[in-house]
């Protein structure tokens, strides 16, 4: 794929997909999905043993599931462009990889810093330290919830993502693949609406970052650093889940609309105007010169 540079990101009008076109997309995202759930099958379908390490370690539980499950998309993508569309870059290139990945981590910081600070302004934040800080949860932590931001950033934005940007451009490309991203946490909401919203919008940003630096680095980057600052840094919940382990540092206080609720900061009114910024910020920075180029 084209590393798209310049002083604005321009994404043109989105022209209606020729119904071949979607028909093509659509049977790849089915077929891929099938894929993918075969293959994790095996290491996710109830056992024993799993139920027993769930007891035992949860957070040894979500590792195995996150690794699993990154693993089966892997091979997922590997077969599709295999067999199926052939020359398909996944967004692995190496070329600037470690800057993408440095700056992905970097705005993850920015992003997470700018809305606490704004929910401070309006009371919403309380500095309540409970619990013990494990260095080993911790780490454990951090690797798993940096496999879980690649796993989905994969499924969203790597192989499909391709398809999309080159049979339809990069409206659909950043809406389609904010709808999957969404649908994957559609579980979470429990029927809140503003969460929902946000977690599309921070899809859309990502979508935005994927195009802006031509990989999945700073995608998967910036996806990390938002979850690991907000659970195992600050004992927040990340999508009404506590990755804590009884650690916090941080808590909020206040109305729904402030404070995300259940769902955590990432349901926050603060948070949607923090994300849309951002993508302001992103569509200003690159420029798309060539829309249609999917690889």
């Amino acid at each position: 794929m084209q590393t798209l540079s310049g002083d604005n990101l321009i994404l043109p009008a989105t022209a209606p997909v020729p119904w071949r076109q979607a028909w093509a997309i659509a049977w790849r995202i089915t077929v891929f999905f099938v894929l993918w759930g075969g293959l994790i099958a095996p290491a996710v379908l109830p056992q024993a043993w799993l139920h027993d390490l769930g007891q035992r370690s949860p957070a040894w539980l979500r590792l195995w599931f996150d690794g699993t499950g990154l693993l089966s998309a892997l091979a997922a993508c590997w077969i599709m462009v295999r067999w199926i569309d052939r020359g398909t870059t996944l967004g692995f290139g190496r070329d600037n990889a470690a800057a993408g990945a440095l700056r992905g981590l970097a705005g993850g910081v920015v992003w997470l810093g700018v809305s606490l600070g704004l929910l401070a302004l309006f009371g919403g934040v309380n500095f309540a330290p409970r619990g013990l800080f494990s260095i080993s949860g911790v780490s454990l932590a951090a690797v798993s919830l940096l496999m879980n931001a690649a796993l989905q950033e994969i499924i969203a934005r790597s192989y499909l993502f391709q398809v999309m940007l080159r049979r339809s451009g990069p409206g659909w490309a950043v809406c389609v693949s904010s709808v999957i991203f969404t649908a994957m946490h559609a579980a979470a909401f429990q029927g809140a609406v503003l969460p929902m919203v946000n977690v599309f919008a921070a899809s859309v940003l990502f979508g935005l970052v994927r195009l802006r630096t031509g990989s999945l680095w700073a995608v998967i980057t910036l996806h990390f650093a938002w979850n690991f600052l907000v659970g195992p840094g600050l004992g927040l919940a990340v999508s009404g889940r506590d990755l804590a382990d009884g650690w916090q540092l941080l808590s909020l206080g206040g109305p729904d609309w402030l404070t995300g609720g259940a769902f955590g900061i990432e349901g926050s009114a603060v948070v949607t105007v923090v994300t849309v910024a951002a993508c302001g910020l992103v569509l200003r920075r690159g420029d798309a010169r060539s829309p249609r180029s999917g690889e």
